[in-house]
């Protein structure tokens, strides 16, 4: 995936089935600093966890989770 409004930032995504849903889970990201691509180091990175799965009265819920090694947990929601 590409973030920013002109892609500057790629993140891998893992994608997995799981317990009847979705994780997504983020993995090695670069930076883009003109024609170069520079791997962001662990320490640095945002560490993204997403989970989509299908209520019993058919309506969809979501969670998300982003985390940082130094930040901890920094942005979420649920729906």
């Amino acid at each position: 995936d590409w973030l920013g409004r002109r892609g500057h930032l790629e993140v891998e995504l893992h994608p997995r089935v799981e317990d009847g849903g979705i994780t997504i889970d983020s993995g090695k990201q670069r930076l883009r600093l003109g024609r170069w691509w520079l791997p962001l180091p662990g320490w640095l990175a945002g560490r993204a966890r997403i989970r989509e799965w299908q209520e019993p009265d058919g309506s969809f819920g979501i969670r998300v989770t982003v985390s940082n090694p130094l930040l901890g947990d920094f942005f979420g929601y649920e729906g």
